[in-house]
């Protein structure tokens, strides 16, 4: 009966430890895609600030751009839960969009707007929070 109960609180503890694991573990892609949304939505408010900024841009290109923030925006509202990867995608895809268009801005400038604007606030570099 000793033994049977010394495996049973042996198994117990083998069973919490990998709920523990598996609860951080969690937690840390759940931190991990907080910060991809949240490096999504600086990325593309800043070029919205850089944009109203500069006179470089045609209002074609300006559009370009307009289209791809916005609709990595709504996409973004529009699913909630999705996946690391697909928040990284779209990232990439805006990114490209941009650095197609402005890449003097996308190769090493990101995070340096003006201060006193909200968007200056933050500042990251592309592909800082990049998971695969």
């Amino acid at each position: 009966m000793k033994r049977t109960n010394a495996i049973i609180s042996v198994s117990l503890a083998v069973c919490a430890t990998i709920v523990i694991v598996y609860m951080r573990w969690e937690a840390k892609i759940a931190a991990n895609k907080r910060e991809l949304k949240k490096t999504l939505i600086i990325y593309c408010r800043q070029f919205r600030a850089r944009m109203k900024n500069t006179s470089e841009l045609s209002e074609t290109d300006k559009k370009k751009i307009t289209d791809a923030i916005n609709k990595a925006l709504d996409w973004l509202k529009a699913h909630p839960d999705a996946t690391i990867k697909n928040i990284q995608d779209k990232l990439d895809e805006v990114q490209a969009t941009v650095g197609h268009i402005f890449p003097q801005i996308v190769v090493g400038q990101v995070g340096n707007l003006p201060s006193g604007t909200e968007e200056s606030k933050p500042t990251l570099t592309q592909g800082q929070l990049r998971v695969d």
